[in-house]
């Protein structure tokens, strides 16, 4: 079995939630071939399961470093506590695909929390452990917030991801300044927030930039209603827009980010996150530019 150490404070059973199904380890094999044959340059990954069945992972290059789970978040747990303390405050939740071999735990801080003036939104700081054995991408840290007056969330801001790929050990004191800068940018955003709650936009205009999330028709005839239901929370503003497509990106419900089949239900959390990034990138090109606009203008309205 190939166990990288992280750290020498990380253990297995040192970390938060250390009975969750994701602290599994897993093992590296060679790989052959029909006649018996090693296969140069490649390893598969297994794991066993709690009913000690086996389950394989993927294969991967054999220059794949490969990193335990509880490795992973037991990083990024240190990290947290550099900025924050050792006894932060945290719900974590854990989500995976295909028996683990993509495997996110997410730390919401609860200390971190931000009321939007005149709405009923919490925002909360939100980061994301991911860590994959098939060899689908690298290990990540993703930052952004969660509105926990509806459980959207958001990756947002200029500080959105640490990246490191799976070739040796973790940079601690990167994975620390990572954190730092995404709270302080998480800071900004909540002050955004507060401006797009105070910066009125039509129904229409409102309607066609949703649909730009989004090129199909039951999409466009279904995210209107989301708006409109937003829109008696938040007031027909800018926030109550970014709060309909945050809710589209992060939402469980059958048929939006969720299609119906379980090969798509399986991967649901991996496209969540994606939908999320797809909302960052949609808020920076529509909806940025209109608030900067208004407070170039100084039109600033209030709608409740």
């Amino acid at each position: 079995m190939n166990l990288m150490p992280v750290a020498n404070e990380v253990f297995k059973h040192g970390i938060r939630k250390s009975d969750s199904e994701l602290n599994f380890d897993a093992w590296t094999q060679d790989v052959y071939d029909f006649d018996g044959d090693k296969i140069q340059g490649y390893k598969s990954i297994y794991r066993r399961m709690k009913n000690s069945d086996v389950r394989h992972l993927g294969i991967v290059s054999s220059r794949y470093h490969l990193t335990q789970n509880w490795e992973m978040f037991g990083a990024a747990e240190r990290a947290l506590e550099n900025i924050f303390g050792e006894d932060f405050p945290c719900e974590i939740r854990d989500e995976f695909t295909d028996d683990g071999a993509t495997s996110l735990r997410q730390y919401l801080l609860r200390g971190t929390e931000r009321k939007i003036d005149g709405s009923p939104s919490r925002l909360i700081f939100r980061v994301v452990a991911s860590n994959n054995f098939d060899g689908s991408g690298s290990r990540k840290l993703i930052a952004g917030d969660i509105d926990f007056f509806c459980t959207n969330g958001r990756i947002s801001g200029e500080y959105d991801k640490f990246v490191s790929a799976h070739n040796g050990e973790f940079k601690m004191d990167k994975m620390s300044n990572f954190i730092k800068m995404a709270h302080i940018q998480f800071g900004k955003e909540a002050d955004r927030a507060d401006g797009l709650r105070y910066t009125a936009i039509s129904h229409e205009k409102a309607v066609n930039l949703l649909h730009k999330l989004c090129d199909t028709d039951i999409f466009k005839k279904n995210i209107e209603a989301v708006y409109d239901e937003n829109c008696s929370f938040h007031g027909s503003n800018l926030w109550a827009l970014t709060s309909t497509a945050t809710w589209w990106a992060s939402t469980h419900q059958s048929g939006w980010a969720n299609p119906s089949s379980d090969a798509s239900l399986n991967k649901a959390p991996v496209r969540r996150l994606n939908r999320q990034h797809d909302v960052r990138r949609w808020m920076a090109s529509n909806v940025v530019p209109l608030i900067q606009k208004d407070i170039e203008d100084i039109e600033f309205e209030e709608v409740v």
